[in-house]
């Protein structure tokens, strides 16, 4: 049953703090989770809330104040105490091992979860019934030996949230949960949220979609720069979930906004000659301007080899012109990670041919491919994009490992990475701005921030992005994409995949739709009845 008005929360923190060096990330911070409410947790980028989650989590805990479990102050030390008091975690970046199979995942957690006897028979089983579940509701077709690391990160992230649920959980956590996933995977994780609640479970949500916590949310609270500067209940304000399209819905989305960045939405700060999000659209005449252009980049008949759960692409076709953006839909896993390393050079052809600015490109490495322009941005920015154990100035620089003017005769040279680094964070505005700090400690907005910098500084003709903008706060997201239409207002080539249709149709200037490894559709011109026919293709290839 739903807790009462007045009952004791499940857990309750009371005025916590936590401090990293000269960086306050939480600031007497006072929440309360209670059983048969969805809680979300708003905030820019770097305004606490990975720390919080890790808190609850047993990864970190308070220098100040305390953790009331069940009205008993509990001191959550570990990840096994964590779990051991009925809370689980599903984080933004997963935390499955790549180099295991989802069986083998499945393993390591049975002692946690404290079953599994039957080893790895009565594993497998369990591993099944959940794939098979997932497969009911969607398009994930992965088996049990399939490794973890062939899966595109929105199916990870299914994956890690039906383990989750699986689990019934006093208290679920869930960190950015649908950055990744296409509509239809979207009201079905809502349905098993809600029902959650209904049963009596807490849930605390930490995402950036307003609209997603107008849909979902009994209870809101919004931090910034480690403080609660608001709190909602919106089952007492407003009787009921509201649409954001609703008046009421605007209200409550016009005070979250101002809460988390002190400004209203309108008043937001842009970069010097940048265009606020929603007027990045592109010109209705540029379309036609660029299909005069000669491609930049050519894929002919492409295959990529075939792996156990990664779907490859099939005698795959597609042109990118400059100065273009062009947009990649789809559901994930139907060949997009594929295409985005087989035009860096991470991934070999099995068939077919790359050629780039008319000369041929497909046996060309890496590196090669970066001297002539081509430059990637992965969805992974913790397990690909960076190492997560070194500095931001060491990732700057991780793209021109040995090359001047970093390295001279085998030596690192400090002071040029140094400054290189302070060049980048000053360009980029990425916080906190001390290029010594380890990269795996910046928030996911930072991150990117970081990633997308390391790229463009060096004035790439061909830049490939992928999910460029998942789990960003607004202002970063609005940054982000208005360098996107700037490099392409400056001759570069964008391509950008994403899971947010939204996005597609805000940036690109033609669309073009994946499934099984092949092109589906493509929109030629991009207009506001994009969306629907994009999410029509995609719904069909779920039917």
């Amino acid at each position: 049953m739903p807790q009462q008005e007045g009952d004791a929360p499940l857990v309750r923190l009371h005025e916590v703090g936590r401090r990293f060096g000269a960086v306050t990330a939480l600031d007497g911070v006072s929440l309360d989770v209670r059983a048969g409410e969805v809680h979300c947790v708003l905030g820019e980028n770097g305004a606490g809330k990975s720390t919080l989650i890790a808190m609850l989590a047993g990864m970190q805990q308070p220098d100040t104040g305390a953790i009331v479990v069940r009205g008993a102050p509990t001191a959550i030390r570990t990840p096994a105490v964590s779990r051991g008091l009925g809370i689980r975690v599903v984080y933004q970046h997963s935390m499955l091992v790549p180099t295991l199979s989802i069986l083998e995942n499945l393993m390591l957690g049975a002692g946690r979860r404290g079953g599994h006897r039957g080893g790895h028979r009565a594993a497998l089983r369990r591993s099944e019934l959940l794939l098979s579940q997932l497969r009911a509701r969607g398009a994930f077709g992965p088996g049990p030996e399939t490794l973890v690391g062939e899966l595109g990160l929105g199916e990870r992230q299914l994956l890690e949230s039906e383990l989750a649920f699986a689990d019934q959980p006093s208290v679920l956590v869930l960190d950015e949960p649908t950055a990744l996933l296409a509509a239809h995977e979207i009201d079905d994780l809502f349905s098993r949220i809600t029902q959650h609640a209904s049963d009596g479970g807490a849930v605390v949500c930490v995402t950036h979609k307003l609209d997603e916590v107008l849909r979902i949310a009994d209870r809101v609270t919004v931090l910034r720069s480690g403080r609660v500067v608001d709190e909602l209940d919106l089952r007492r304000d407003t009787g009921a979930h509201v649409s954001g399209e609703s008046s009421e819905g605007e209200r409550l989305r016009q005070r979250i906004v101002t809460s988390m960045f002190g400004a209203p939405p309108e008043t937001l700060s842009h970069e010097p000659g940048s265009q606020p999000a929603h007027d990045t659209a592109p010109d209705p005449e540029r379309p036609s301007q660029l299909t005069t252009r000669p491609a930049l980049l050519r894929l002919t008949q492409v295959s990529t080899a075939a792996a156990v759960g990664r779907q490859p692409l099939v005698d795959f076709s597609l042109e990118v012109r400059q100065a273009e953006v062009l947009g990649i839909a789809g559901i994930d896993g139907h060949g997009q990670r594929d295409l985005a390393r087989v035009i860096a050079g991470e991934i070999a052809c099995e068939s077919g041919q790359l050629v780039f600015d008319g000369a041929p490109v497909t046996k060309l490495s890496v590196a090669e491919r970066q001297r002539l322009g081509i430059a990637y941005v992965t969805d992974d920015r913790l397990g690909e994009g960076t190492i997560a154990s070194m500095s931001v100035e060491i990732n700057a620089i991780a793209k021109q490992i040995g090359q001047q003017p970093f390295w001279r005769r085998g030596r690192l040279q400090r002071a040029a990475v140094r400054m290189h680094a302070q060049s980048l964070i000053e360009e980029a505005d990425i916080r906190p701005d001390d290029p010594a700090v380890r990269a795996g400690t910046l928030s996911g907005g930072n991150l990117q921030k970081l990633l997308l910098a390391r790229e463009t500084m060096r004035a790439p003709r061909l830049l490939v992005c992928s999910q460029p903008t998942h789990g960003l706060d607004l202002h970063t997201t609005q940054r982000i994409r208005a360098e996107l239409r700037r490099l392409a207002a400056f001759g570069t080539a964008v391509v950008v995949i994403s899971q947010d249709l939204d996005e597609l149709v805000q940036l690109s200037d033609r669309i073009v739709v994946m499934s099984s490894g092949q092109v589906s559709d493509e929109l030629t011109s991009v207009d506001e009845r994009s969306r629907d026919r994009i999410a029509s293709r995609i719904a069909g290839v779920v039917a």
